[in-house]
């Protein structure tokens, strides 16, 4: 998630907190990504595997600048399938902010 202001290493736990009542969700900091791109784990409770209400609910809230899912990611070629044990990648609940 992006948000509307310069927001550092690590937007406030209050802030993030905020944003995530009025959304109805629950948002967990994992990590910085880089300057303003933030990725945190989305939990919306029983919702649609794409949370696509969650997501809406988070891009209308003016703070926010920008929300993106990571997409589960899978290998297309298997070819190398000895060389890379542990693929597919699941990533399916990850949002990160990126500061545009």
């Amino acid at each position: 998630m992006t948000f509307t202001e310069d927001l550092g290493e690590r937007p406030a736990d209050a802030f993030v907190s905020q944003i995530a009542r009025a959304a109805n969700v629950v948002l967990v900091f994992v990590r910085t990504a880089g300057p303003g791109l933030y990725v945190y784990q989305l939990d919306a409770g029983a919702t649609d595997d794409g949370c696509d209400a969650p997501l809406t609910r988070l891009r209308r809230d003016e703070r926010v600048r920008s929300v993106d899912l990571d997409r589960r990611r899978t290998v297309h070629d298997r070819s190398n399938a000895a060389e890379a044990p542990g693929l597919p990648f699941d990533h399916s609940h990850i949002i990160e902010a990126r500061d545009a």
